[in-house]
């Protein structure tokens, strides 16, 4: 089955004629800017905001939308870091550089885990002679996959992360500021894809 034929079913009940209407279904398969679909609707959803008690069921979806906009950013990241290598000439059995071994690599192997993720970029960056991840996006990164590592915490009910026991006896909650978290997740995400830059100007320095 063609990807044009799968759900098509779905997509012909619901033309959209009138062009108020319309939403586009993009045609990408970039996962950089997938990953940016993810940031904007984080965002609409974290702009709902208004510190009222129903609120709280924004969070799971928010919290997971934040997450695979940073997951989709570093597989985004290390696809281009390896078409640069492959572009260099480099040879690498470690960390495979031919796509179909890295689509293989991160589907099945690697797959929604972050810490490997951050591994795989960092040696791509220092084969490219660049800096690896910067310390406060890997603290960020870190601490996202405390809670979450391998993206399934904040989709299924069964794996929500549980709050700590309270000394006095009384009802486990996590209570979050929610405008410093956004800030943060916004600003690491922010400085993440601003690595997309530094490899574009890696390109334009190479002499291939």
């Amino acid at each position: 089955m063609s990807d044009d034929s799968m759900g098509a079913k779905l997509w012909d009940e619901h033309p959209g004629e009138r062009l108020r209407d319309v939403i586009m279904l993009p045609r990408t398969r970039d996962d950089a800017e997938v990953a940016m679909f993810y940031d904007e609707a984080a965002n609409r959803l974290a702009d709902s905001f208004r510190g009222q008690p129903f609120d709280d069921t924004m969070l799971i979806p928010w919290l997971n939308h934040r997450r695979h906009a940073l997951e989709l950013s570093l597989k985004g990241l290390i696809r281009y870091a390896c078409r640069l290598r492959r572009k260099a000439g480099h040879v690498d059995t470690a960390h495979p550089l031919d796509l179909e071994m890295l689509n293989k690599r991160l589907r099945h192997e690697i797959s929604h885990n972050l810490t490997a993720l951050v591994i795989e970029l960092d040696a791509h960056l220092t084969a490219l002679d660049l800096d690896p991840l910067d310390p406060e996006i890997r603290q960020h990164i870190e601490a996202v996959a405390e809670v979450d590592e391998k993206g399934m915490s904040f989709r299924y009910a069964s794996q929500l992360p549980t709050a700590p026991q309270r000394s006095d006896g009384g009802h486990p909650q996590i209570r979050l500021n929610f405008p410093s978290l956004r800030q943060e997740f916004a600003t690491q995400y922010n400085t993440l894809t601003g690595l997309f830059t530094v490899l574009e100007l890696q390109e334009d320095a190479f002499d291939f």
